[in-house]
């Protein structure tokens, strides 16, 4: 097939259990992962062609990442939500109400049907939607930073979509001269978006993801620590273990 002569050209010659990994998981992956991440790393190592097992690691690095951040948003995105709902009430003019300076009690489903049909909406405009635009909302006490959200949504995006986390490797203006800056100032980027998305989960659950993410991130002791470590400084992601 075309799209595997287009990934072939990047790479070294493949053993018969890296060609049997390759069709196996491409299927899920896309093959066109494989394809970008091949070409990056072809103009980031400077090579004509890299090893198979290199791009393979980088995918499983990358997946690592992903899975760990995909629970940890999903408790966050619960945290959210029980945060409105623990706080608030709408009263029959669908005005935000204190639960505590209203006669409703639980169970709150008018909120919580509100919430499951606004809740997208939060994230797709850069001011929070007419949902959340009542002033007295924004007169209670809740956990998180509305401010925020707009990163973590962005974050969100990069881990349910085929985005790659550590890498740019869809860019297609990355040539040998500024492949290093670009994937610095990705890095950074994501290292932000990951710190945004710590420091508005609640405890234990924001020490939990630290970890989580410092054990992964032991792979940089193998052959791919040595493009992440010699592009990473205090303030890009390794920073968010210590």
């Amino acid at each position: 097939m075309r799209e595997d002569e287009e990934f072939l050209k990047f790479i070294l010659p493949m053993s018969k259990k890296d060609t049997d990994n390759y069709q196996k998981y491409s299927k899920v992956r896309s093959k066109e992962l494989y394809y970008y991440l091949s070409k990056f790393l072809h103009c980031y190592y400077d090579k004509s062609k890299v090893d198979y097992e290199v791009v393979s690691q980088w995918i499983r690095f990358d997946k690592d990442i992903k899975n760990i951040l995909y629970r940890f948003y999903s408790t966050f995105e619960e945290y959210f939500k029980a945060g409105i709902l623990n706080e608030v009430v709408l009263d029959e003019e669908n005005n935000f109400v204190k639960r505590e300076e209203s006669n409703k009690r639980f169970p709150n489903n008018t909120v919580m049907d509100a919430l499951n049909v606004n809740y997208r909406k939060i994230f797709k405009n850069k001011n929070i939607p007419n949902f959340f635009s009542n002033k007295n909302f924004f007169a209670l006490n809740l956990p998180f930073n509305f401010s925020e959200i707009k990163k973590i949504n962005n974050l969100r995006n990069k881990i349910m979509h085929l985005s790659f986390i550590l890498l740019p490797i869809y860019d297609e203006n990355l040539n040998r001269d500024n492949v290093e800056k670009r994937v610095i100032d990705y890095l950074a980027k994501t290292n932000d978006q990951i710190c945004t998305l710590i420091n508005n989960l609640p405890s234990p659950w924001n020490e939990y993801l630290k970890d989580e993410l410092k054990t992964t991130l032991k792979y940089k002791d193998r052959k791919i620590g040595k493009l992440l470590t010699r592009n990473l400084d205090s303030k890009l992601i390794l920073d968010i273990i210590k």
